[in-house]
């Protein structure tokens, strides 16, 4: 399908009124396609003519021991709102980097947990916003005021916040704050558990400047956050932004996601970072004299 000469057509079989998938034959289907164009003369040649069928189901857990569940196999999201790859493709993200991290000893095992942890809920949120979508499509496409009101009274999540908006729980952040701010809009703002937002620095995103590591952002007069960084081997940069306080530091993960903000002086920074990355990568703690 290139958009040019190839097409598909997606049309409702009204079961209710008797109507059955074998009733959709090529010359049918070439009627409703010269109806939908508006041209009763189109050359019209079907190549196929599939049924199929929504559907939405998840799994009753991601995990269970040494098998993770990601995308198709973990949940079905039903197509309105294009939820279905996106969630599919978070999967993936929040795995890939723990695994790689416990495959090469950098983290505990532990670390593993979290991924149902933060993926689950995120998920079966994601397959309700599309369910509350399937019953009228208005809600996903609508506009304006009255398509507004028409959301809030459904439920109904504004797209980009199903999308990026969802904030993960688990022990891997340090003190998360899982509630949503706003279903109207896309709130990106430094928040713990929330995606690191986006902001120029140098001409460069700071989305790249994660560049899928471990990345410490500190503010304008945080120079002591990044000699600490430096101690411990993170990359880090100095960004002039709203969301973070000129002496405060924005931690995030290989994926994007902000594991700590803190906004209040450390003594020992580099001890502070040692000892947080401990903590969120479930590394075992050092028994003294041990």
């Amino acid at each position: 399908m290139d958009g040019a000469t190839n097409w598909v057509f997606h049309v409702a079989c009204d079961t209710e009124a008797g109507e059955r998938p074998e009733d959709f034959t090529h010359e049918r289907c070439a009627t409703i396609i010269r109806s939908a164009v508006g041209d009763p003369d189109l050359d019209v040649d079907v190549r196929s003519v599939l049924p199929w069928r929504p559907r939405s189901a998840a799994a009753e857990r991601f995990t269970v021991g040494r098998v993770f569940l990601v995308g198709d196999a973990a949940h079905t999201v039903s197509p309105l709102g294009a939820f279905g790859l996106n969630t599919g493709v978070a999967d993936a993200h929040n795995l890939a980097w723990k695994l790689a991290a416990v495959h090469h000893g950098q983290a505990g095992a532990a670390l593993l947990d979290t991924y149902a942890h933060e993926r689950e809920p995120v998920a079966t949120a994601t397959l309700d916003q599309a369910l509350r979508r399937v019953a009228d499509p208005k809600l996903h496409w609508g506009r304006g005021p009255e398509a507004d009101a028409a959301r809030a009274a459904a439920g109904v999540w504004a797209a980009p916040v199903v999308h990026l908006g969802q904030r993960y729980d688990s022990a891997a952040v340090v003190d998360p704050r899982p509630e949503l701010p706003s279903t109207v809009d896309l709130v990106l703002d430094g928040t713990p558990g929330s995606r690191v937002p986006h902001a120029w620095i140098d001409g460069t995103s700071t989305l790249d400047l994660v560049a899928s590591r471990w990345t410490l952002l500190a503010g304008v007069t945080g120079e002591r956050w990044l000699t600490a960084a430096a101690d411990v081997g993170l990359p880090a940069y100095r960004v002039a932004v709203p969301w973070l306080p000129d002496d405060g530091a924005l931690l995030v993960r290989p994926d994007g996601i902000v594991a700590l903000r803190t906004t209040t002086p450390v003594r020992d920074r580099t001890r502070f970072l040692g000892e947080i990355l401990d903590q969120l990568l479930a590394r075992p703690v050092p028994v003294p004299g041990g």
